[in-house]
């Protein structure tokens, strides 16, 4: 297993080609490796998305974040309105970060997310797979 896929690949000089809704809670973010290949991250149950302008930009890293303020802000949320702890115990924030100001030009909140390898088809499921923080296999 893999303890982290995101690791497997290298983000640096790389670029998001395309953002899209495959409904209301789920999108897809294509991503086009220094190599030139094509990866996509399929990002299911969406919490939130900040987004800066970010398709076209050229990428440093991504990273998953598994506590963040807008983590917080959405736990209380479900808490102060009688939602459960089931609705949000695998939420992670997929951050992308620029490479020439080093800041988050795309920020996703969600619990689940895959990564497809376009040109080869492999599929990864990164979020069930293995809880990074507290090492945990699923």
């Amino acid at each position: 297993m893999y303890r982290d896929v995101l690791g497997k690949y290298s983000f640096s000089d790389g670029e998001i080609v395309k953002i899209s809704h495959a409904d209301d809670d789920n999108l897809v973010v294509t991503y086009k490796l220094w190599d030139d290949r094509n990866i996509n991250f399929e990002i299911k149950n969406c919490w939130y998305i900040m987004n800066k302008k970010a398709v076209g930009i050229e990428i440093d890293d991504v990273k998953m974040i598994y506590d963040s303020k807008s983590i917080d802000i959405i736990k209380g949320d479900v808490f102060n309105t009688g939602g459960s702890i089931e609705e949000i115990e695998n939420l992670f924030e997929l951050q992308f970060i620029s490479s020439w100001e080093d800041k988050i030009v795309l920020k996703i909140v969600a619990d689940e997310i895959f990564v497809r390898d376009v040109d080869i088809e492999i599929i990864h499921e990164v979020s069930k797979m293995y809880d990074l923080k507290r090492g945990n296999k699923y």
